[in-house]
Parts: C-alpha cells; structure tokens; sequence
C-alpha cells in the first residue's frame, strides 16, 4: 500500500502539478493521513500544492505567518504544557508570487507518523538505524543542526535524502539530536524543494541542500 502510494504520487504530480493522498472525510471535515512520502510530501500535501487545495485538505490553520514566504501550521491534537514526544502537527510554507500565495515549497511534521514505502515509523526507539539500513549510501550525513543546546550540551543532527519531484531537485531531512534518551530516534521530517526564492524553499526551519 505504501509503496502504492508513492507511485500514485509521483504519477499524478506529474500530470497535475500536485496530488493528494488519500481524501477528506464526510460532511467536510478533513481526514488527516498520517504518511510522509520522502520526496514528495506530509500529511497528503505536496511539494508545488496551491494554497486553496491544502486549505480544503486540511482545513483553517491555526497559526499563520508573514513575510517574504508565509507559514501556515495545523495541529490534531491538545499539547499539554509537559509534553514529552512528538505532536501532530504540520507546518507548510510557500511564496508569495505577483502579490498572491505561490505552490507549496515546503513541508514539516514532528508527528509520529509512517515514512511510505519503508515500513518504518517517525519517533520510535530505532527507527533512525532502520532509516539508514533502508536508504543505505543514499541517505546522506549526519549534519550538525545549528549550535549545542541544553544543560547536556547535546547536537542537533540530521540525515539528508535527496531526489527530485515535479522537474527539480528536493531534499527529505530526518532530524534527531544526540541527547541519549532520543538519539535513536527521528523527530521531525521535512519535504522541500532545493534552492531560494521562488525557486525553492525559503523556510527558516530549512537547511541547504547537500545534493550527492
């Protein structure tokens, strides 16, 4: 099914521009798909979407950004002040072109959500080291993620799958960190085109593409 939904991805991007996975619940309310599709996208929204058809995929954000690329963020469940663990959650960002919201550039979750076509599971004891079995010399780093942080002194890191989706060049990151209660784990998955502007993503969660 998984890998099904990879291939339905990539055929109908190609035809339409963009594509989503699976569809909305009755009466209108949204049905959340809990997959990322390396390459391609989170949650049934993909890299190069119009901005209508991910309001109708998921609704009214909760939070919406300003700027040169303006951020939208929907999350499915309550977050408790204490929370430890991931949140359901995704983040998308997009351009504004000739004063009005371009394609999706970028795409985020720090769900605990199924990564298409490997079987494996975001957010859970060894999925990192089943990730890099999977992908092999494919999946590249690890790379620092900005400075240490915390009492500990632990890194962020993350691992960098590059491809290429609609005519141009992506990158999917796996973040994780060294603090050892987690480092065998992926916390958060991004989706983004290569480059700046409107050529690619201009997020500030983003980092560059190291294309092998």
């Amino acid at each position: 099914m998984a890998k099904t939904l990879v291939a339905l991805a990539a055929l109908g991007a190609a035809a339409t521009g963009w594509v989503f996975i699976g569809g909305a619940a009755a009466g209108g309310s949204m049905s959340l798909v809990r997959t990322i599709v390396p390459g391609v996208g989170i949650g049934g929204v993909t890299l190069g979407t119009p901005l209508p058809a991910v309001h109708r995929r998921l609704g009214t954000p909760i939070f919406t950004g300003d700027g040169d690329t303006y951020g939208e963020y929907w999350q499915w469940t309550k977050t408790p002040a204490n929370l430890i663990g991931p949140v359901e959650a995704i983040t998308v960002d997009y351009p504004y072109v000739d004063g009005k919201p371009g394609g999706v550039t970028f795409v985020s979750t720090p769900g605990a959500w199924m990564i298409a076509g490997t079987g494996i599971r975001s957010y859970e004891h060894g999925d990192l080291a089943a990730l890099r079995r999977f992908y092999g010399s494919r999946l590249l780093g690890p790379f620092t993620d900005g400075p240490p942080t915390g009492k500990d002194g632990s890194q962020g890191l993350y691992y960098e799958l590059p491809g290429r989706f609609m005519g141009r060049p992506v990158h999917t990151v796996f973040r994780t960190a060294t603090y050892p209660p987690v480092a065998d784990e992926i916390q958060e998955v991004t989706v983004s085109f290569c480059g700046t502007g409107m050529l690619g993503s201009m997020s500030s969660e983003d980092v560059p593409c190291h294309q092998g």
